[in-house]
């Protein structure tokens, strides 16, 4: 045995009294602690959603943020409570919406190499929210999540490994994971999307009958073909929804535990990274798959990162000088962020019990303190199928009648297509962009019927400015609903959900 074989099981030993000697403070401390090339990974993984999200946001930005769209400046100021805000409002033309866009996928490019990060973090949040005020028709629980995360991440240390601002800079961040109020928020961010969830999934077909992911995958909306194949075995789905509802509700615990915590923070992701991994092949849910696995990617331990990048942390840096100690007025300024930190998280928290049941809770946390959340953007409710999922579905089929003929303006469809009433064989395929189904999946319930008029308005002015020399005169949008019956064929009918009429005001 040589003398380095000496040392490190000098310091194998060494770590294993500490762990033994460790105060329930410290133990405490380190539950909440993020290591810091996970944070590294978790911002070039989050600026990659951000940047495709803008991408994906550009193919309709006429449609779903311009005032010649399907909703107006007008209406979105109408919908937005008093304490929303959104620079997108400042003008309807497609030109300055292009700008905001391009000063965004800047930012988001900023914030994937670590280049000013902590500005560009800034300002991928502030189009975050700014986007989402503009049109709430089109959000999912996604971007509930990447907004909120958008937030915490600022006032973490996202950019002390694997950046530009590291390479250049000449103080080294000798710390090897960060704990602080952000940290505490972030992962328990995580956690509650999981946790409330789970509390809200009261419907006998999680609990009770193990029906839920058959119901789930009976929408055809999301259904992917492997999502169709498993409705092929009833019995396993019965197994994987009671799975699913006790990893929603117990899963999220397993990083809580002290004992070996490194494994079991492992564990948790390896368990929700795969179960989200299931979902993307059997469904199609948008950008919130992507953004979970990587809030997920969080909690990966130190022990993870030395076995898959042995000697990473000593060779980063390790000629650089270590930070000063700070002054006493950065101390004062960093004790009352971590308060007003403390207090945002409070308010995040009681947010989501009084979704649990508003009538019991309000009295607690009454709607006129909504605005301390909607301001920064912490606004949530996981309520993903629950409390069972939808067991209504169905498909558009959308008529148009111009000057010279009769069109297919059939979501998926072209202008020549035959107009039929049969079922896609693939009702997913129907829709784009997750925009575009997120926005007619809601549109087709009575609650939203006020955003009809407005798209078939958008339809014909889009068709009238591509084809000037045949207006359009009628539309028609029909929906065939779809009932979902597990023991037979499921009930149809087929609605008139607005008429337009050109010639009339």
């Amino acid at each position: 045995m040589n003398t380095e074989d000496v040392q490190n099981n000098a310091e194998v030993s060494k770590i294993g009294d500490d762990e033994q000697l460790r105060s329930p403070l410290v133990v405490l401390r380190d539950l909440f602690a993020i290591d810091l090339r996970s944070l590294a990974f978790f911002r070039i993984g989050f600026a990659i959603v951000l940047i495709l999200d803008v991408l994906y946001r550009w193919r309709d930005i006429n449609f779903f943020y311009t005032d010649d769209g399907s909703f107006s400046r007008i209406e979105a100021i109408r919908n937005m409570g008093p304490y929303n805000f959104s620079y997108h409002l400042i003008s309807g033309a497609w030109q300055f919406e292009a700008f905001t866009f391009l000063l965004a996928l800047i930012a988001h490019i900023c914030l994937l190499v670590g280049y000013k990060t902590r500005w560009a973090a800034f300002f991928s949040w502030l189009h975050i929210i700014s986007i989402h005020r503009r049109n709430y028709q089109i959000l999912q629980g996604g971007d509930d999540l990447v907004r909120n995360l958008a937030f915490w991440i600022m006032f973490l240390p996202i950019a002390s490994r694997w950046s530009v601002d590291a390479a250049r800079s000449t103080i080294k961040d000798v710390r090897t994971q960060v704990v602080s109020v952000a940290s505490f928020a972030i992962l328990m961010q995580m956690f509650c999307v999981y946790f409330f969830t789970g509390l809200l999934k009261s419907g006998d077909p999680w609990r009770v009958d193990g029906t839920a992911i058959q119901y789930a995958l009976e929408i055809d909306q999301f259904t992917k073909p492997f999502g169709y194949f498993l409705l092929h075995f009833p019995n396993l789905l019965r197994f994987m929804t009671l799975g699913v509802w006790y990893l929603e509700m117990y899963g999220p615990f397993l990083v809580l535990i002290p004992l070996r915590n490194s494994l079991f923070r492992t564990l948790a992701v390896v368990l929700f990274v795969g179960f989200h991994t299931g979902l993307m092949l059997s469904m199609e849910l948008g950008p919130f798959p992507w953004t979970c696995m990587l809030g997920w990617c969080l909690y990966l331990p130190a022990a993870f990162w030395g076995k898959l990048l042995p000697g990473s942390e000593r060779a980063a840096g390790a000629s650089l000088t270590p930070p000063p100690p700070p002054a006493l007025s950065l101390r004062v300024g960093l004790f009352f962020r971590e308060f007003a930190l403390t207090f945002l998280f409070v308010n995040m928290l009681a947010w989501n019990i009084r979704g649990l049941d508003f009538p019991k809770w309000e009295k607690y946390y009454p709607v006129s303190y909504n605005f301390i959340c909607q301001i920064f953007g912490l606004d949530q409710f996981w309520a993903m199928f629950s409390p069972f999922p939808l067991t209504i579905d169905g498909w558009y089929v959308i008529v148009g009648e111009t000057t010279k003929r009769t069109i297919n303006l059939t979501p998926g469809s072209e202008p020549e297509d035959p107009i039929t009433d049969e079922k896609p064989e693939w009702v997913v395929d129907m829709y784009r962009t997750e925009r575009w189904r997120k926005y007619l999946m809601n549109m087709m319930f009575v609650d939203n019927k006020g955003w009809r008029p407005w798209f078939v308005t958008a339809l014909a002015r889009q068709w009238n400015y591509h084809h000037p020399d045949e207006p359009i005169k009628v539309i028609d949008i029909y929906y065939w609903i779809e009932n979902t019956n597990l023991k037979g064929p499921p009930e149809r009918r087929k609605d008139l959900l607005w008429h337009y009429d050109a010639s009339l005001p």
